[in-house]
Protein backbone atom coordinates (compact mmCIF):
# COMPACT_ATOMS: atom_id res chain seq x y z
CA UNK A 1 0.00 0.00 0.00
CA UNK A 2 1.33 3.71 -0.89
CA UNK A 3 2.28 5.13 2.46
CA UNK A 4 0.29 8.54 1.36
CA UNK A 5 -3.08 7.03 1.23
CA UNK A 6 -2.19 6.06 5.05
CA UNK A 7 -1.93 10.47 5.38
CA UNK A 8 -4.81 10.40 4.14
CA UNK A 9 -6.78 7.94 5.97
CA UNK A 10 -5.87 9.59 9.17
CA UNK A 11 -3.63 6.96 10.22
CA UNK A 12 -1.45 9.43 11.52
CA UNK A 13 -4.17 11.55 13.83
CA UNK A 14 -4.06 8.07 15.54
CA UNK A 15 -0.69 7.22 15.41
CA UNK A 16 0.36 10.89 16.86
CA UNK A 17 -2.08 10.85 19.54
CA UNK A 18 -1.21 7.36 20.35
CA UNK A 19 0.50 6.50 24.15
CA UNK A 20 2.86 4.65 22.13
CA UNK A 21 4.15 7.31 20.02
CA UNK A 22 6.63 9.57 21.69
CA UNK A 23 7.58 13.28 19.38
CA UNK A 24 10.31 14.15 21.97
CA UNK A 25 11.68 10.39 22.30
CA UNK A 26 11.67 10.18 18.56
CA UNK A 27 13.60 13.20 17.72
CA UNK A 28 15.95 12.84 20.65
CA UNK A 29 16.40 9.31 19.10
CA UNK A 30 16.93 10.17 15.51
CA UNK A 31 18.85 13.67 15.06
CA UNK A 32 18.11 13.06 11.34
CA UNK A 33 14.52 14.10 11.80
CA UNK A 34 14.60 16.76 14.13
CA UNK A 35 17.35 18.29 11.50
CA UNK A 36 15.00 17.82 8.88
CA UNK A 37 12.60 19.61 10.77
CA UNK A 38 9.57 17.42 9.35
CA UNK A 39 6.33 16.39 11.70
CA UNK A 40 8.09 13.37 13.61
CA UNK A 41 4.59 11.07 13.37
CA UNK A 42 4.75 12.25 9.41
CA UNK A 43 8.07 11.12 9.30
CA UNK A 44 7.62 7.60 11.35
CA UNK A 45 4.83 6.90 8.87
CA UNK A 46 6.23 7.50 5.95
CA UNK A 47 9.76 6.17 6.30
CA UNK A 48 10.41 5.26 9.83
CA UNK A 49 8.74 2.21 10.26
CA UNK A 50 10.35 0.75 7.06
CA UNK A 51 13.29 1.60 8.11
CA UNK A 52 12.71 -0.56 11.00
CA UNK A 53 12.71 2.59 13.94
CA UNK A 54 10.76 2.96 16.83
CA UNK A 55 8.17 5.15 17.56
CA UNK A 56 8.77 5.35 21.60
CA UNK A 57 10.29 3.48 24.23
CA UNK A 58 7.56 1.01 24.80
CA UNK A 59 7.05 -0.50 21.24
CA UNK A 60 9.54 -2.37 18.87
CA UNK A 61 8.61 -1.69 15.11
CA UNK A 62 10.75 -4.43 14.16
CA UNK A 63 9.75 -6.94 17.13
CA UNK A 64 6.22 -6.06 16.46
CA UNK A 65 6.07 -6.54 12.77
CA UNK A 66 8.04 -10.05 13.44
CA UNK A 67 6.01 -11.24 15.95
CA UNK A 68 2.43 -10.24 14.56
CA UNK A 69 3.19 -10.44 10.53
CA UNK A 70 2.12 -7.25 9.63
CA UNK A 71 3.11 -7.54 5.74
CA UNK A 72 3.10 -3.90 4.41
CA UNK A 73 0.74 -2.32 7.08
CA UNK A 74 2.29 0.13 9.72
CA UNK A 75 2.86 -2.11 12.88
CA UNK A 76 2.03 1.04 15.07
CA UNK A 77 -1.24 1.53 13.55
CA UNK A 78 -1.75 -2.40 13.14
CA UNK A 79 -1.39 -2.90 16.96
CA UNK A 80 -3.42 0.33 17.62
CA UNK A 81 -6.46 -0.60 15.58
CA UNK A 82 -6.59 -3.91 16.52
CA UNK A 83 -5.61 -3.22 20.28
CA UNK A 84 -3.02 -6.13 20.76
CA UNK A 85 -0.52 -6.13 22.96
CA UNK A 86 2.83 -3.73 22.13
CA UNK A 87 5.16 -5.81 24.10
CA UNK A 88 7.23 -8.10 21.92
CA UNK A 89 7.79 -11.50 23.52
CA UNK A 90 8.15 -14.65 21.27
CA UNK A 91 8.57 -17.66 22.77
CA UNK A 92 11.79 -20.13 22.05
CA UNK A 93 12.63 -23.32 21.89
CA UNK A 94 14.58 -23.60 25.54
CA UNK A 95 12.09 -24.86 28.33
CA UNK A 96 11.74 -24.23 31.78
CA UNK A 97 15.13 -25.07 33.67
CA UNK A 98 16.31 -23.67 36.75
CA UNK A 99 16.54 -19.90 37.67
CA UNK A 100 15.93 -17.09 35.38
CA UNK A 101 18.49 -15.44 34.14
CA UNK A 102 17.76 -12.24 31.60
CA UNK A 103 21.02 -11.67 28.69
CA UNK A 104 21.31 -8.73 26.64
CA UNK A 105 22.54 -8.21 23.39
CA UNK A 106 23.40 -4.52 22.23
CA UNK A 107 22.24 -5.01 18.65
CA UNK A 108 20.90 -7.25 15.88
CA UNK A 109 21.28 -6.10 12.94
CA UNK A 110 20.61 -6.92 8.78
CA UNK A 111 24.32 -7.81 9.01
CA UNK A 112 25.70 -10.39 11.13
CA UNK A 113 29.05 -9.49 12.76
CA UNK A 114 31.03 -10.24 16.19
CA UNK A 115 28.14 -8.85 18.77
CA UNK A 116 25.78 -10.63 17.19
CA UNK A 117 28.01 -13.91 17.24
CA UNK A 118 29.64 -13.08 20.64
CA UNK A 119 25.37 -12.98 22.08
CA UNK A 120 24.53 -16.52 20.57
CA UNK A 121 28.30 -17.74 22.71
CA UNK A 122 26.57 -16.19 25.46
CA UNK A 123 23.18 -17.63 25.15
CA UNK A 124 24.98 -21.50 24.80
CA UNK A 125 26.84 -20.71 27.74
CA UNK A 126 24.33 -19.86 30.05
CA UNK A 127 22.25 -22.50 28.75
CA UNK A 128 25.00 -24.84 29.92
CA UNK A 129 24.43 -23.85 33.63
CA UNK A 130 20.75 -25.21 33.50
CA UNK A 131 19.64 -21.60 33.71
CA UNK A 132 16.02 -20.64 32.49
CA UNK A 133 17.53 -17.94 29.69
CA UNK A 134 15.43 -14.96 28.84
CA UNK A 135 16.73 -12.67 25.87
CA UNK A 136 16.51 -8.97 25.07
CA UNK A 137 17.55 -7.47 22.26
CA UNK A 138 16.80 -3.77 20.64
CA UNK A 139 15.31 -4.58 17.36
CA UNK A 140 15.29 -7.42 15.23
CA UNK A 141 17.35 -6.63 11.86
CA UNK A 142 17.70 -10.57 10.31
CA UNK A 143 15.06 -12.98 11.24
CA UNK A 144 17.42 -15.76 10.42
CA UNK A 145 19.81 -14.16 13.42
CA UNK A 146 16.26 -13.84 15.47
CA UNK A 147 15.82 -17.99 14.86
CA UNK A 148 19.49 -18.48 16.25
CA UNK A 149 18.56 -17.12 19.18
CA UNK A 150 15.21 -18.54 19.29
CA UNK A 151 16.89 -21.82 19.36
CA UNK A 152 19.13 -20.81 22.55
CA UNK A 153 16.65 -19.19 25.31
CA UNK A 154 13.07 -19.42 26.77
CA UNK A 155 11.55 -16.25 25.23
CA UNK A 156 12.92 -13.75 23.25
CA UNK A 157 12.03 -10.01 23.90
CA UNK A 158 12.74 -7.15 22.05
CA UNK A 159 12.28 -3.47 23.09
CA UNK A 160 14.27 0.02 22.08
CA UNK A 161 17.12 1.12 23.86
CA UNK A 162 20.17 2.85 22.78
CA UNK A 163 23.92 2.86 23.48
CA UNK A 164 25.25 5.38 26.46
CA UNK A 165 25.89 9.18 25.75
CA UNK A 166 27.23 12.45 27.28
CA UNK A 167 23.50 12.68 28.00
CA UNK A 168 21.17 10.42 30.71
CA UNK A 169 20.02 7.07 29.99
CA UNK A 170 16.19 8.11 28.79
CA UNK A 171 14.02 8.16 31.74
CA UNK A 172 11.18 6.44 29.84
CA UNK A 173 13.46 3.75 28.49
CA UNK A 174 14.60 2.93 31.88
CA UNK A 175 11.08 3.04 33.03
CA UNK A 176 9.64 0.37 30.43
CA UNK A 177 12.66 -1.85 30.91
CA UNK A 178 12.11 -2.20 34.83
CA UNK A 179 8.74 -2.85 33.90
CA UNK A 180 10.13 -6.09 31.64
CA UNK A 181 12.81 -7.04 34.80
CA UNK A 182 9.62 -7.20 37.05
CA UNK A 183 7.60 -9.21 34.44
CA UNK A 184 10.79 -11.76 33.95
CA UNK A 185 12.02 -11.48 37.47
CA UNK A 186 15.18 -12.72 36.55
CA UNK A 187 18.22 -13.41 39.73
CA UNK A 188 20.74 -11.53 37.51
CA UNK A 189 20.98 -9.75 34.34
CA UNK A 190 23.59 -9.95 31.88
CA UNK A 191 24.51 -7.54 29.23
CA UNK A 192 26.79 -8.73 26.50
CA UNK A 193 28.78 -5.48 26.25
CA UNK A 194 29.44 -1.86 27.78
CA UNK A 195 27.87 0.14 25.14
CA UNK A 196 24.29 0.50 26.47
CA UNK A 197 23.70 1.84 30.11
CA UNK A 198 19.66 1.57 30.39
CA UNK A 199 19.78 -2.28 30.88
CA UNK A 200 22.25 -2.05 33.62
CA UNK A 201 20.61 0.98 35.25
CA UNK A 202 16.83 -0.59 35.07
CA UNK A 203 18.15 -3.57 36.89
CA UNK A 204 20.19 -2.11 39.51
CA UNK A 205 17.47 -0.12 40.64
CA UNK A 206 15.60 -3.43 41.24
CA UNK A 207 18.21 -4.79 42.99
CA UNK A 208 18.59 -7.60 40.54
CA UNK A 209 22.46 -8.04 40.21
CA UNK A 210 24.23 -6.70 37.05
CA UNK A 211 26.64 -8.39 35.33
CA UNK A 212 28.46 -6.59 32.55
CA UNK A 213 30.59 -8.56 29.99
CA UNK A 214 32.98 -6.13 28.25
CA UNK A 215 33.93 -7.03 24.46
CA UNK A 216 35.68 -3.69 24.08
CA UNK A 217 38.65 -1.92 25.01
CA UNK A 218 38.14 1.88 25.14
CA UNK A 219 42.11 3.39 26.02
CA UNK A 220 42.84 1.75 22.36
CA UNK A 221 39.54 2.66 20.41
CA UNK A 222 39.24 6.25 19.98
CA UNK A 223 35.97 5.77 17.96
CA UNK A 224 34.63 3.79 20.09
CA UNK A 225 34.51 6.58 23.08
CA UNK A 226 33.32 9.36 20.72
CA UNK A 227 30.69 7.02 19.59
CA UNK A 228 29.67 6.09 23.29
CA UNK A 229 30.18 10.07 24.20
CA UNK A 230 32.67 9.27 26.75
CA UNK A 231 36.18 8.77 27.50
CA UNK A 232 37.73 5.77 28.75
CA UNK A 233 38.16 6.74 32.26
CA UNK A 234 34.72 7.57 32.30
CA UNK A 235 33.65 4.12 30.71
CA UNK A 236 35.39 2.58 32.97
CA UNK A 237 33.90 4.39 36.11
CA UNK A 238 30.62 4.05 34.67
CA UNK A 239 30.59 0.60 33.65
CA UNK A 240 32.01 -0.46 37.37
CA UNK A 241 29.11 1.88 39.60
CA UNK A 242 26.41 -0.13 37.24
CA UNK A 243 27.40 -3.46 37.17
CA UNK A 244 28.08 -5.80 40.43
CA UNK A 245 30.28 -8.18 38.44
CA UNK A 246 32.73 -7.33 35.54
CA UNK A 247 33.21 -10.55 33.14
CA UNK A 248 36.13 -9.83 30.57
CA UNK A 249 36.85 -11.63 27.15
CA UNK A 250 40.61 -11.19 27.15
CA UNK A 251 43.47 -9.76 29.51
CA UNK A 252 44.14 -6.91 28.02
CA UNK A 253 40.01 -5.66 28.56
CA UNK A 254 41.03 -7.25 32.64
CA UNK A 255 44.27 -5.08 32.22
CA UNK A 256 42.51 -1.74 31.44
CA UNK A 257 39.41 -2.69 33.59
CA UNK A 258 42.10 -2.44 37.00
CA UNK A 259 39.16 -4.79 38.74
CA UNK A 260 40.44 -7.68 40.73
CA UNK A 261 37.01 -9.39 40.92
CA UNK A 262 36.99 -9.30 36.83
CA UNK A 263 36.63 -12.63 35.67
CA UNK A 264 37.80 -13.55 32.52
CA UNK A 265 35.77 -15.84 29.78
CA UNK A 266 37.61 -15.77 26.37
CA UNK A 267 35.13 -16.32 23.38
CA UNK A 268 34.48 -19.62 22.10
CA UNK A 269 33.82 -20.66 18.58
CA UNK A 270 31.96 -23.10 17.18
CA UNK A 271 33.87 -26.85 16.69
CA UNK A 272 32.91 -26.84 13.36
CA UNK A 273 35.97 -24.98 12.25
CA UNK A 274 38.52 -27.37 13.55
CA UNK A 275 36.99 -29.68 10.48
CA UNK A 276 36.92 -27.38 7.55
CA UNK A 277 39.52 -28.64 5.56
CA UNK A 278 42.63 -26.40 4.17
CA UNK A 279 43.67 -27.06 0.67
CA UNK A 280 45.90 -24.04 -0.52
CA UNK A 281 45.84 -22.18 -3.76
CA UNK A 282 48.01 -21.01 -6.12
CA UNK A 283 48.17 -17.96 -5.90
CA UNK A 284 47.51 -18.16 -2.38
CA UNK A 285 44.02 -16.33 -1.57
CA UNK A 286 45.06 -13.82 1.78
CA UNK A 287 41.93 -12.14 3.14
CA UNK A 288 40.05 -9.71 5.11
CA UNK A 289 36.61 -10.63 6.91
CA UNK A 290 34.41 -8.88 8.56
CA UNK A 291 33.24 -4.57 8.59
CA UNK A 292 35.21 -3.39 5.91
CA UNK A 293 36.27 0.49 7.27
CA UNK A 294 39.65 2.13 7.33
CA UNK A 295 39.84 1.68 11.21
CA UNK A 296 39.41 -2.35 10.23
CA UNK A 297 42.53 -2.52 7.96
CA UNK A 298 40.69 -2.19 4.59
CA UNK A 299 42.98 0.33 3.14
CA UNK A 300 46.17 -1.50 3.83
CA UNK A 301 44.63 -4.43 2.47
CA UNK A 302 44.06 -2.87 -1.34
CA UNK A 303 47.31 -1.65 -0.65
CA UNK A 304 49.01 -5.29 -0.05
CA UNK A 305 48.14 -5.91 -3.49
CA UNK A 306 50.59 -4.17 -5.15
CA UNK A 307 53.43 -5.48 -2.70
CA UNK A 308 52.57 -9.51 -3.99
CA UNK A 309 51.13 -11.73 -6.39
CA UNK A 310 48.76 -13.48 -4.07
CA UNK A 311 44.61 -12.39 -4.63
CA UNK A 312 43.69 -10.42 -1.94
CA UNK A 313 39.75 -11.13 -1.07
CA UNK A 314 38.19 -9.12 0.95
CA UNK A 315 34.80 -10.39 2.21
CA UNK A 316 32.47 -8.00 4.26
CA UNK A 317 29.35 -4.94 2.64
CA UNK A 318 30.38 -2.56 0.75
CA UNK A 319 31.36 0.76 2.70
CA UNK A 320 31.60 4.31 2.45
CA UNK A 321 35.52 3.60 3.08
CA UNK A 322 35.63 1.15 0.47
CA UNK A 323 34.21 3.14 -1.96
CA UNK A 324 36.55 5.90 -1.65
CA UNK A 325 39.29 3.82 -2.99
CA UNK A 326 37.52 3.75 -6.38
CA UNK A 327 38.61 0.91 -8.61
CA UNK A 328 39.78 -2.08 -7.32
CA UNK A 329 43.56 -3.67 -8.31
CA UNK A 330 42.90 -6.95 -10.46
CA UNK A 331 44.87 -8.73 -8.06
CA UNK A 332 41.71 -7.66 -5.33
CA UNK A 333 37.85 -9.51 -5.19
CA UNK A 334 35.32 -7.86 -3.42
CA UNK A 335 32.80 -10.72 -2.83
CA UNK A 336 30.29 -9.15 -0.32
CA UNK A 337 28.63 -9.70 2.89
CA UNK A 338 28.96 -14.11 3.32
CA UNK A 339 26.56 -14.32 6.46
CA UNK A 340 28.32 -17.69 7.84
CA UNK A 341 31.82 -17.21 8.86
CA UNK A 342 32.45 -20.70 7.80
CA UNK A 343 31.16 -20.72 4.23
CA UNK A 344 33.87 -16.91 4.34
CA UNK A 345 36.65 -18.63 5.27
CA UNK A 346 36.29 -21.29 2.48
CA UNK A 347 37.51 -18.94 0.45
CA UNK A 348 40.83 -18.08 1.94
CA UNK A 349 44.20 -19.45 2.47
CA UNK A 350 45.66 -16.67 4.95
CA UNK A 351 43.46 -14.74 7.14
CA UNK A 352 44.71 -10.95 7.53
CA UNK A 353 44.05 -9.00 10.91
CA UNK A 354 44.89 -5.59 10.55
CA UNK A 355 43.15 -3.26 12.49
CA UNK A 356 44.17 0.33 13.23
CA UNK A 357 43.29 -0.06 17.11
CA UNK A 358 43.19 -2.39 19.74
CA UNK A 359 41.14 -5.65 19.21
CA UNK A 360 39.89 -6.70 22.70
CA UNK A 361 39.82 -9.69 21.27
CA UNK A 362 40.04 -11.14 17.85
CA UNK A 363 37.22 -13.62 17.09
CA UNK A 364 37.85 -13.84 13.60
CA UNK A 365 41.83 -14.84 14.03
CA UNK A 366 40.73 -17.82 16.55
CA UNK A 367 38.29 -18.84 13.77
CA UNK A 368 40.90 -18.68 10.98
CA UNK A 369 43.62 -20.63 12.95
CA UNK A 370 41.28 -23.36 14.02
CA UNK A 371 40.17 -23.87 10.50
CA UNK A 372 43.73 -24.26 9.62
CA UNK A 373 44.31 -20.83 7.99
CA UNK A 374 47.01 -18.96 9.07
CA UNK A 375 46.96 -15.50 10.13
CA UNK A 376 49.01 -12.54 9.56
CA UNK A 377 48.03 -9.91 12.16
CA UNK A 378 49.72 -6.23 13.29
CA UNK A 379 51.40 -6.29 16.34
CA UNK A 380 48.18 -4.28 18.62
CA UNK A 381 45.73 -5.43 21.03
CA UNK A 382 44.80 -9.50 21.38
CA UNK A 383 45.29 -10.79 18.19
CA UNK A 384 49.50 -11.41 18.61
CA UNK A 385 48.36 -13.51 22.24
CA UNK A 386 46.01 -15.17 20.18
CA UNK A 387 49.09 -16.35 17.53
CA UNK A 388 50.98 -17.22 20.58
CA UNK A 389 54.76 -17.78 20.18
CA UNK A 390 54.49 -20.68 17.84
CA UNK A 391 53.05 -18.30 15.02
CA UNK A 392 55.32 -15.03 16.21
CA UNK A 393 56.82 -14.46 12.51
CA UNK A 394 53.55 -14.16 11.37
CA UNK A 395 53.23 -10.95 13.47
CA UNK A 396 53.60 -7.95 11.57
CA UNK A 397 54.77 -4.46 12.53
CA UNK A 398 51.29 -2.12 12.76
CA UNK A 399 50.23 -0.11 10.22
CA UNK A 400 52.75 -1.09 7.83
CA UNK A 401 51.01 -3.25 4.60
CA UNK A 402 55.28 -3.89 3.76
CA UNK A 403 55.37 -5.69 6.74
CA UNK A 404 52.60 -7.92 6.23
CA UNK A 405 53.86 -7.98 2.50
CA UNK A 406 57.23 -9.35 3.12
CA UNK A 407 55.61 -12.16 5.85
CA UNK A 408 53.12 -12.65 2.97
CA UNK A 409 55.64 -13.26 -0.06
CA UNK A 410 58.13 -15.14 2.37
CA UNK A 411 54.89 -17.82 2.40
CA UNK A 412 54.58 -17.80 -1.63
CA UNK A 413 58.36 -18.30 -1.74
CA UNK A 414 58.41 -21.17 0.59
CA UNK A 415 54.62 -22.97 0.18
CA UNK A 416 56.01 -25.97 2.70
CA UNK A 417 55.86 -22.99 5.42
CA UNK A 418 51.62 -22.53 4.62
CA UNK A 419 51.33 -26.08 5.48
CA UNK A 420 53.72 -26.01 8.79
CA UNK A 421 51.67 -22.61 10.21
CA UNK A 422 48.58 -24.94 9.11
CA UNK A 423 49.39 -27.14 11.94
CA UNK A 424 50.76 -25.07 14.12
CA UNK A 425 47.75 -22.44 13.79
CA UNK A 426 45.27 -25.38 14.40
CA UNK A 427 47.31 -26.61 17.22
CA UNK A 428 47.26 -23.04 19.10
CA UNK A 429 43.18 -22.72 18.28
CA UNK A 430 42.93 -26.32 19.73
CA UNK A 431 44.59 -24.84 22.81
CA UNK A 432 42.96 -21.46 23.73
CA UNK A 433 39.41 -23.89 22.89
CA UNK A 434 41.10 -26.64 25.77
CA UNK A 435 41.47 -23.03 28.30
CA UNK A 436 38.12 -21.65 27.92
CA UNK A 437 36.50 -25.27 28.52
CA UNK A 438 37.70 -25.67 31.53
CA UNK A 439 36.18 -22.85 33.17
CA UNK A 440 32.96 -23.24 35.34
CA UNK A 441 30.47 -21.25 34.02
CA UNK A 442 28.69 -21.56 37.08
CA UNK A 443 30.80 -18.95 38.52
CA UNK A 444 30.08 -17.01 35.22
CA UNK A 445 26.53 -17.29 35.09
CA UNK A 446 25.33 -17.87 38.81
CA UNK A 447 22.44 -19.88 38.85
Amino acid sequence: MNPLHWLKSGQIKRIRNSPLFDAKWYLNRYRDVAESGMDPAKHYLLYGAADLRDPGPRFSTSGYAVQHGVGDQNPLFHCIANGTSPMTSIEGQKPVTGPTLLLVGHQAETQVFGAERSFLHMLDQASITGATVHALLPKIGNTDYMQEVLNRCHKLHVLPFSFRSSQNADDQTVRTLRDLIKTTNPKALHQNTLAPDAPLIAAKSLSIETVCHIRELPPQDPDLCKALGQSAEALRTQVIEQSDRRVVNSKAVQDWLNDPKAQLLANSINPSFFDLPFTPHTPLRVGLIGNLVHKKGSEDAVKLASLTTAQIILVGPMTDDLKALGTLPENVHHTGYIADSLHALEHLDIVLSLSHFAESFGRTVYEGMAAGRPVICYDKGTPPTLLGDSLRDLIAKTNHPQAVADILNGLIETPEKVQHYSTLARARAAELQAQTNEIDLSQIFVT
